[in-house]
């Protein structure tokens, strides 16, 4: 149960996660102009130095931090808590609220902050522990409670890793946005592709590629074992031939990488439903 206390207006990763999804959808409606502004604004109330800024690296480092050992994650708890109690909460609260006003003016009021998203109940956790942590007298019981929350949140499944970093809109990702991507694959996106979209403006090259050449390893070993268990002679002959194009792709960083990545994810998810 999330305390009462809670004010998701005021939680700072809960609000950062939803301008960057109003960023992606952007992306994927081609809308460069609201992509930029809304970029531009979270540039501008999130810039390294602010209070808000600090804040939400501690935030993150709660949230999305994956661990399999409870005296690391209780070590980056006591960190977190005396970092916290280093913040100025007056300029942090000013900060909060003069970006809940621009917000509130930009996308009309309480647009963004309905925006859902998922594990709710977690982020409202770790804003209620850092809130807790930050009164001279904080409820023995409640942050108790919450702190192993938290812990068992960093020792539970994988977490998106996020440094809380503001993304760039690069020239590449704005000629993707141009073409609004409607020569293949502008409807019924699949949530791999839908994610991959998103971080080839929120990601470094490097990266995309990486991730690429992973989900290339991941499609060819798939195509092996169905390969081996398949009879029928016509499908052998279809899928020999896709692996062979998935074995001679180099994912580089450009629109026709990426074209073929969006094919390999859409060829995962069908080999996938066909187990």
């Amino acid at each position: 149960m999330v305390s009462k206390g809670h004010n998701k207006k005021r939680n700072v990763g809960l609000v950062f996660e939803q301008a960057l999804r109003t960023v992606s959808n952007h992306i994927l409606d081609s809308d460069v102009k609201s992509a930029k502004e809304t970029l531009n604004l979270i540039r501008e109330h999130f810039a390294t130095g602010t209070e808000l800024k600090k804040e939400l690296r501690i935030f993150n480092a709660l949230l999305k931090t994956n661990l399999d050992d409870t005296r690391i994650a209780e070590r980056i708890l006591d960190i977190a808590k005396d970092s916290i109690k280093k913040i100025d909460y007056r300029t942090l609260d000013a900060q909060k609220g003069a970006f809940v006003n621009e917000a509130n003016r930009f996308f009309g009021k309480n647009k963004l902050f309905n925006i859902r998203v998922p594990r709710f109940r977690d982020y409202a956790t770790v804003q209620v522990l850092m809130n807790e942590w930050r009164k001279d007298s904080p409820d023995p019981v409640l942050t108790a409670e919450y702190e192993q929350k938290v812990v068992d949140m960093m020792l539970s499944e994988q977490r998106e890793q996020d440094s809380g970093k503001i993304p760039a809109i690069n020239s590449l990702t704005l000629k993707l946005m141009h073409e609004k991507l409607e020569n293949k694959y502008s409807t019924n996106l699949l949530e791999p592709q839908r994610l991959f979209l998103s971080k080839a403006v929120f990601s470094e090259g490097t990266e995309l590629v990486q991730e690429m050449n992973d989900t290339k390893v991941a499609a060819l070993a798939m195509l092996d074992t169905y390969l081996q268990e398949e009879n029928s002679q016509i499908l052998l002959k279809k899928y020999q031939k896709v692996k062979e194009n998935i074995d001679n792709f180099i994912p580089e960083n450009n629109k026709e990488s990426y074209a073929k990545h969006m094919t390999v994810l859409h060829l995962i998810e069908e080999l996938s439903s066909n187990e």
